[in-house]
């Protein structure tokens, strides 16, 4: 099956054209009258992989009282989707967030507009949201943090978390040149700034073990950041 994906991460050519809307969604989009029906959705987690961990919690039990020691799944890729009724020949568009984000950026626009993931719905599109491992509802391993924490390991083999501040998201997802100052012609919802300010969060992508460099965030980021 072919499947479009929209990411900040594409070819030059497409990720230009595309522009700031495939980064987070806050084009705006004419609202359409009418209801939108479904033929299906639903949610799952791909990928992930077995650990043995002696080291569950920071404390000298496991949740409840239970051993420190076991078997868990980590690096775990959450993905929700919806299928619209007469999706026809129609490719199914995949969507994946930038850095310090979570699908949440295709939703709804800070404004409170409808984002690009009902948009293609409308237009008759399957569309599939992706959250990057180590992010929101995907998982990753963090048992290394408890490590740490009890002097079990030294404090450089801690993951490097990163945040976007307010005046860096103004220039990397090209708001404008500078903070405060947009780009002619932007559609960005500048009253509506900090509403997109509250979607960034942690981004703890450095978690992951090698297989996930080749992840579009883990690709940008300096290889010193390693974990």
């Amino acid at each position: 099956m072919k499947v479009t994906v929209m990411s900040p991460f594409l070819s030059r050519s497409i990720r230009w054209s595309l522009q700031l809307a495939t980064v987070f969604a806050v084009t705006a989009c004419a609202l359409p009258s009418g209801s939108l029906t479904l033929q299906d959705q639903g949610s799952m987690f791909i990928g992930g992989r077995t650990h043995q961990s002696d080291q569950l919690t920071a404390g000298d039990t496991g949740l409840r009282g239970s051993s420190n020691q076991g078997t868990i799944t980590v690096d775990q890729m959450y993905v929700s989707y919806q299928i619209p009724v007469g999706t026809g020949q129609h490719v199914p568009v995949a969507m994946v967030h930038g850095c310090c984000l979570t699908t949440k950026s295709y939703e709804m626009t800070p404004d409170g507009r409808m984002g690009w993931n009902e948009y293609f719905l409308r237009k008759g599109r399957a569309v599939y949201l992706v959250e990057q491992v180590s992010r929101a509802r995907s998982g990753f391993d963090a048992t290394v943090i408890n490590k740490v924490k009890l002097g079990k390991l030294p404090p450089s083999a801690l993951p490097n978390v990163a945040m976007a501040s307010h005046e860096a998201s103004w220039t990397l997802f090209r708001i404008g040149p500078v903070p405060g100052q947009a780009f002619a012609g932007s559609q960005f919802p500048f009253e509506a700034a900090q509403e997109f300010y509250k979607q960034e969060i942690p981004d703890s992508t450095r978690c992951c073990r090698r297989p996930i460099r080749r992840s579009p965030t883990c690709r940008r980021w300096p290889a010193s950041w390693a974990a």
